[in-house]
């Protein structure tokens, strides 16, 4: 099912538009991750397990966003491959982080944000075909994100 083939004016307006402003919409999610990746760490981050999980969990709303980008620009195309780009933006945000002071990249962030990417993708699948998303699979991904960032954070903080 097309996007399109389902009234909703804040996405139909951008599903309508051309591939090209679907790419930019796109280009511009990862812009705004990369700001936020240029910030220094917190300080304090590493001396409590809850406060470095609690610093892991902007890359949920954030992956998720760029896994709905991706696919409403990669419209036409497989699941996989809008996922894909999602998950190797995630590996190039993650070395970029392990560049600015004050961060660091780890495969935590990283499960974090291919979880989240492929959730993204989820999500805007179930609005297109006026599906209920399944209370089963948002617990599912709530609790394997959440378990994702307390071991990143243990691990980080030892």
């Amino acid at each position: 099912m097309r996007l399109l083939d389902r009234p909703a004016p804040l996405f139909r307006a951008w599903a309508g538009a051309s591939s090209r402003r679907r790419t930019t919409v796109w280009i511009s999610v990862m812009g705004l991750i990369f700001l936020g990746s240029a910030w220094g760490g917190i300080p304090g981050k590493n001396e409590s397990v809850w406060l470095a999980a609690l610093y892991n969990m902007p890359h949920v709303p954030e992956y998720g966003l760029l896994g709905m980008a991706a696919w409403i620009a990669l419209q036409g195309r497989p699941d996989w491959v809008a996922w894909a780009a999602g998950a190797f933006y995630g590996v190039t945000d993650e070395f970029h982080q392990s560049l600015v002071t004050g961060r660091d990249a780890s495969l935590g962030d990283l499960a974090i944000d291919a979880v989240s990417v492929a959730w993204g993708i989820w999500a805007i699948r179930c609005y297109v075909t006026a599906r209920t998303p399944s209370w089963g699979v948002m617990l599912g991904f709530l609790v394997l994100t959440s378990a994702v960032a307390f071991a990143d954070a243990w691990a980080v903080t030892g």
